[in-house]
């Protein structure tokens, strides 16, 4: 049994609130489930933890699986590798600026989804050797089959390079906050003198009226980071901060826009009923690409912004 935290694990305040966590994917795993915030640095965790043996068995064999409310069918997912991803465009820029000039640059994704942040790594750096952190099988497959020349890893343990460059897109909020500072020092470890550490995760901060009395859902994160109580732990790891500020939608137009971020769903759903949702799509994309790729929200920083986006250096 968890033992319910009595002081905050960032700022050390014992000034602790509570709110209940809202569970909407309906997982096992994070029912009857409540976040203690901490009103000093805004740090917010789930209470009581989940095992790790249990978050294992969780996303290596159901989160993505057609049971999830968040499925990715590798086996029949296809990759466009002339399509470039804002979010992973913006994150790679934002960090060469702190990036030291290597003739080869060695590359890691630890959570890297469809392996879109791979393209986005060989366009801006050209001359790249591409890593992968996965455990799951039809997705080291998908790796296999989109890109000849990645080396899939099944932990960091495993890593026998140093690298140049770590990516942690939306990964550190799924991950138990007791043993997020050990990841931190291991990837320390495991970077090259001045190498970079990218990192980003959702804007929660739950002092914010308007976030918390607008989310939808918290499955399934663990941890709820506010911009300052971000900064504090960083501050805390060996490593030096180049980078740390909000990024994304503004939090004012997120929520203004909560109608019609229904109307678009509900058309989607119609589309994709009426088997037209993959010719929409074409279209939307062309039309998109239509505007200037850096007017974007993955570049717009500052402010209330619903994302966190860290760059730090190895010292």
């Amino acid at each position: 049994m968890s033992v319910l935290r009595k002081i905050c694990q960032v700022c050390g305040n014992n000034l602790l609130g509570e709110t209940a966590y809202i569970d909407k994917f309906e997982y096992n795993l994070f029912k009857n489930k409540k976040i203690v915030i901490c009103q000093n640095c805004g740090f917010g965790q789930i209470q009581a933890q989940i095992e790790k043996s249990d978050l294992i068995e969780f996303y290596e064999n159901f989160y993505r699986s057609k049971k999830s409310r968040t499925p990715i069918n590798f086996k029949s997912a296809k990759l466009n590798h002339k399509r470039l991803d804002y979010r992973s465009v913006s994150q790679i820029l934002l960090g060469s600026q702190y990036l030291n000039y290597q003739h080869v640059y060695k590359f890691l994704d630890i959570g890297a989804g469809l392996g879109s942040s791979f393209i986005s790594a060989k366009k801006i750096l050209k001359n790249v050797k591409i890593f992968v952190i996965e455990a799951n099988t039809d997705a080291k497959e998908f790796y296999k089959k989109n890109f000849d020349d990645i080396t899939i890893i099944d932990s960091l343990k495993d890593v026998k390079e140093k690298m140049d460059i770590v990516l942690m897109s939306h990964t550190v909020e799924h991950i138990n906050f007791s043993d997020v500072e050990d990841l931190f020092r291991d990837l320390y470890g495991n970077l090259e003198d001045n190498g970079i550490l990218i990192i980003e995760v959702p804007h929660a901060d739950l002092r914010d009226k308007l976030f918390i009395n607008n989310r939808y859902n918290d499955t399934p994160h663990l941890n709820f980071f506010s911009l300052e109580s971000l900064k504090m732990f960083v501050k805390k790891t060996e490593f030096e901060i180049c980078y740390v500020n909000t990024v994304g939608q503004l939090q004012t137009e997120k929520y203004k826009g909560k109608s019609k971020g229904f109307l678009r769903n509900s058309v989607r759903k119609m589309a994709i009923r009426l088997g037209l949702n993959k010719s929409i799509q074409s279209a939307y994309t062309k039309w998109t690409y239509r505007y200037d790729f850096y007017d974007n929200l993955n570049f717009k920083y500052g402010g209330n912004r619903d994302l966190l986006r860290c760059i730090l250096k190895k010292k």
